[in-house]
């Protein structure tokens, strides 16, 4: 964004952080999210190196790799309490970072 606006994207940034820390997502914002978190995994996994990705990640984390199977059902257990509850875990308005670059691109 342009400098002259800086302030003024800050203020809606912090408060979209803030309203997810007070409000629950709608139902349909919900239900898009899930749907979305879904549709991106099972993407991933149809190139062989995101599959590797998966499993590498999993071993080094000591996770169950048969929690890729389970993935669609754990999506599913999610409530949209539970997101809320995250973001107030999560998202504070006294401590938070946020860079801003500024500068043109000569080349890319």
């Amino acid at each position: 964004t342009k400098p002259k606006y800086e302030d003024e994207v800050i203020d809606r940034l912090r408060n979209i952080f803030s309203s997810l820390t007070l409000f629950m997502l709608s139902e349909s914002e919900f239900e898009a999210a899930k749907h979305y978190a879904m549709g991106s995994f099972l993407n991933g996994l149809q190139r062989s190196h995101s599959t590797s990705y998966q499993i590498m990640q999993r071993h080094f984390y000591g996770i169950d790799l048969f929690c890729l199977k389970d993935y669609e059902s754990r999506i599913q257990e999610v409530s949209r309490e539970s997101v809320r509850e995250v973001a107030r875990q999560t998202f504070s308005e006294e401590k938070y970072a946020l860079g801003i670059v500024r500068g043109k691109i000569d080349h890319v």
